[in-house]
C-alpha cells in the first residue's frame, strides 16, 4: 500500500518499537498506551503473521546526558520509575554487570518490535475481511473525503489520519507538523535485545541511538529518525526536509 519515493504514502520499511517517551501519567496518550500494550503483546504471542514479536528492551543512560532541563522526549526515557513501569511486563533496573561499557545505569522490560512491511498488509487483510473498501485519491480539502464513500452517499464520519501532509491539506493545515528525514542502516547480525541510549557524542542533544532486530528477518537495524552512535554505521536526520533520498544515499 506504499509508494517508497512519494511523501504522501507511508513507507513500509520502517520499524516501530513500543516505548512510552512523550506521554505523562494521566494524559490521554498514557491511556491509549495502556490500552495498546496488552493488545500488541497478545498479537506478538498469538498472531505471528502480524509481523510483531516480543523482545526485551534495554535503555542505557549516561549521567552526563541527564544534566540540565530534559526535553519531553527524554523525561520518561531516562526516569528511574516512569509511570509505565507498572504497565509493562518485567520492568526492573539493570544490574551493574548488565550495564554496557560507557553507560552508568539502565532499565529493562518486555516490549514488542513491529515490522511494518508485514504489519501494514496484515491490517489491510483484516480490514478487507471485515468489508472495508479501500480507495486511493488525492484530496485538496478534508471536506472532499466525505464524498468518497463506497455507497456513493456522503459519509457520516470522516477520520482525519493525514499524517505528514496535515500541514498542507485544506481544512486542516496543521503548521505544527513537519517532516524529519533520515536513513536506516541494516547489518547482518542479531541484537540480543532492543537497545536505546540516552544520548551520543556526535549528534544533537535530543538525538538518541536505538537498535533492534525486526520480526520475520534476522537483520539488526538502526531506525531512520536518529543518528547512529556507532561510527561504522552512520545515519542522519534532517528536520524540515521534504526531499526524499534514494536507497544507499546519506
Amino acid at each position: 500500500m506504499s509508494d517508497t519515493f512519494n511523501l504522501t504514502f507511508i513507507i513500509n520499511e520502517s520499524l516501530i518499537i513500543y516505548i512510552s517517551r512523550m506521554s505523562t501519567e494521566g494524559s490521554a496518550d498514557s491511556v491509549y498506551e495502556a490500552n495498546t500494550y496488552p493488545i500488541l503483546m497478545n498479537l506478538a504471542k498469538s498472531v505471528p503473521e502480524s509481523g510483531i514479536h516480543p523482545q526485551d528492551v534495554m535503555i542505557c543512560n549516561r549521567e552526563k546526558d541527564l544534566i540540565g532541563e530534559l526535553s519531553p522526549l527524554f523525561k520518561n526515557l531516562v526516569a528511574t520509575k516512569p509511570w509505565y513501569s507498572s504497565l509493562v511486563d518485567g520492568y526492573r533496573p539493570l544490574k551493574p554487570e548488565e550495564v554496557p561499557t560507557g553507560y552508568d545505569s539502565g532499565i529493562t522490560f518486555k516490549s514488542v518490535c513491529i515490522n511494518t512491511a508485514i504489519y501494514l498488509p496484515y491490517l489491510v487483510s483484516r480490514c478487507l475481511r471485515n468489508g472495508v473498501v479501500f480507495k486511493r485519491a488525492v484530496l485538496k480539502h478534508i471536506n472532499h473525503a466525505s464524498e468518497l464513500h463506497a455507497s456513493r452517499e456522503k459519509a457520516d464520519v470522516v477520520v482525519n489520519c493525514s499524517g505528514l501532509l496535515a500541514a498542507k491539506l485544506g481544512g486542516v493545515e496543521d503548521k505544527a507538523v513537519y517532516p524529519v528525514r533520515g536513513q536506516i542502516v541494516l547489518v547482518r547480525n542479531i541484537a540480543p535485545a532492543m537497545f536505546v541510549t540516552s544520548g551520543n557524542d556526535d549528534g544533537d542533544p535530543d538525538e538518541i541511538c536505538y537498535i533492534m532486530t525486526r520480526a520475520a528477518g534476522e537483520y539488526r537495524r538502526a531506525p531512520l529518525l536518529k543518528r547512529m552512535q556507532l561510527k561504522t554505521l552512520p545515519a542522519r536526520r534532517r528536520n524540515y526536509s521534504w526531499r526524499v533520498l534514494s536507497a544507499g544515499k546519506l
